[in-house]
């Protein structure tokens, strides 16, 4: 188990050991930073879908796109060189904005077609994937979007969960819409993300103070998703039987192999660094937060079960040792009176409802006759025995009696 991360009091920020980033998102009252001002990769714009027609280029921060830039008349769009692009459907980086990190042949897809109104190098403190399509509200929070299927976008917190937005720079992929969740295809980061300028980070998807991340590779590796709701279905968000570690910034989460919390489930309190200890490594596809406490009363209830079990035992075990020891003949699966031990006082007809047919190696007798038949009902060969007998195989009967008769 990892430990657990402080939590600073209030309404403050939530960090962790590793440190929580806040990527740059960008509205009306944007103040672009230095080093996205000016340079970067080249933005080729075109006139029509497929890379055709009348063209553009772009190498720096463009707040307002004259008709010469191709401003509201981009179809389809390049980029050269390292980086990407932030494209934004209003002057000055405002309303919806698109983060591109390839070429993308077609705009509508993104419902951005003839709507580029500025656009500026990606800032390199943004991880967002390629596809992102984002703007920041007036309170500060983040809103996300998705295409509406009619050529514009809409906030993903009104889309329904079958929307599909541009992925990877793979080809398309399910996102943006979340049932209400507010989260798009990609957040903002989370605790537990790398520095900035890190070369290997990798993409997170969810709120910006998430209570529990989860990662789909070992040790906090691979693409994150990090929520603050239940997840009936982690399909809808693209991360099925894919936790590989976790990471619970507050709160106790249930981790479920099965759809809507069924299947084999798992409570934790505190990180994970390898959730195949818990044979769940990915094998979750439903999570939720369970009430504060349910953790260590399960435990209590656990220890509770167990003592009660070991109470059980003793007494069962106290009730055959009496019973053995009052018995006229006692009945043993191994040589020499050892092994388990069987109480018998009259004739059994078949031995295997006391789990001892054809299992008796050694008899020790203490009242009475008594006659070992290898068949049930007394049948088959029959042997009498009156005294103890630490080897039945000198009857050549051993591990060969299925019922035992009471002579006298």
């Amino acid at each position: 188990m990892g430990t657990r991360h402080s939590i600073l009091s209030g309404d403050a920020q939530l960090f962790s050991v590793k440190s929580f980033l806040k990527p740059a998102l960008f509205a009306a009252s944007l103040i672009l930073p230095a080093h996205a001002q000016y340079g970067g990769p080249e933005l080729r714009l075109f006139g029509a879908e497929y890379f055709s027609g009348q063209t553009a280029s772009l190498y720096q921060s463009t707040q307002m796109m004259g008709f010469n830039q191709l401003g509201d008349s981009a179809e389809s769009l390049r980029i050269s060189g390292n980086g990407g692009w932030l494209v934004c459907q209003e002057a000055y980086f405002a309303g919806a904005c698109l983060v591109a990190r390839g070429d993308i042949d077609d705009l509508s897809s993104f419902g951005f077609s003839d709507t580029i109104a500025s656009a500026m190098p990606l800032p390199s403190d943004v991880y967002f994937k390629h596809g992102t399509m984002y703007s920041r509200d007036p309170a500060g929070g983040y809103v996300f979007y998705a295409p509406d299927g009619y050529g514009s976008v809409m906030p993903s917190s009104s889309m329904p969960s079958s929307q599909t937005g541009y992925g990877n720079n793979s080809g398309y992929d399910s996102g943006y819409s979340n049932s209400g969740n507010n989260y798009g295809n990609n957040g903002n980061y989370g605790s537990g993300y790398p520095q900035p300028n890190d070369p290997y980070a990798q993409p997170y998807t969810g709120p910006q103070n998430p209570s529990l991340i989860v990662y789909s590779e070992e040790d906090y590796g691979g693409e994150a998703f990090g929520t603050n709701r239940d997840i009936s279905r982690l399909g809808d968000y693209d991360f099925d039987n894919t936790i590989g570690s976790v990471e619970i910034v507050r709160g106790e989460w249930e981790f479920c192999s099965g759809w809507n919390y069924t299947g084999t489930c798992e409570i934790l309190d505190a990180d994970e660094t390898r959730m195949r200890v818990h044979n769940l490594n990915n094998n979750i596809t439903s999570i939720r937060e369970v009430p504060r406490g349910t953790l260590a009363r399960l435990a209590a209830e656990e220890r509770a079960r167990e003592e009660e079990e070991r109470r059980l035992r003793e007494e069962e075990e106290r009730r055959l040792q009496a019973e053995l020891a009052a018995a006229d003949m006692v009945i043993y699966e191994d040589s020499n009176y050892s092994g388990r031990a069987r109480p018998v006082n009259e004739s059994q007809s078949n031995l295997r409802p006391i789990q001892m047919n054809d299992n008796i190696s050694s008899v020790l007798i203490r009242r009475g006759e008594w006659e070992f038949c290898a068949d049930p009902n007394f049948s088959g060969r029959c042997v009498m025995v009156s005294a103890d007998t630490p080897r039945m195989n000198v009857h050549n009967m051993n591990d060969n009696i299925s019922s035992v008769r009471r002579l006298n």
